[in-house]
């Protein structure tokens, strides 16, 4: 995944795909029902951060400055699970 719209759109019609195996047995559709439950809920999640940078986009473009404290608050998780600050272009 590159984190881009489409792969997260690839993601869930993939899940769509799988969850509609008609030939699925019980326990492993149990099973994909859940990971699709935790797949809808990352899917939403991410669609809350791009939301949350298309409103910081608005203010910038709107004021030309983002509230300090917005970007203050602002962190993004690295691949070792810490929390590092989210690079938004603000210098």
């Amino acid at each position: 995944m590159k984190n881009r719209a489409t792969d997260v759109a690839d993601h869930l019609m993939a899940q769509l795909e799988r969850l509609g195996d008609e030939g699925m047995q019980t326990e492993a559709l149990e099973a994909e029902i859940k990971r699709a439950s935790a797949i809808a809920n990352i899917a939403r999640e991410w669609t809350s951060l791009q939301r949350t940078a298309i409103d910081a986009a608005k203010v910038m473009h709107e004021t030309s400055v983002l509230p300090v404290a917005f970007v203050q608050g602002l962190s993004a998780v690295d691949k070792s699970g810490q929390a590092k600050p989210l690079a938004i272009g603000v210098e």
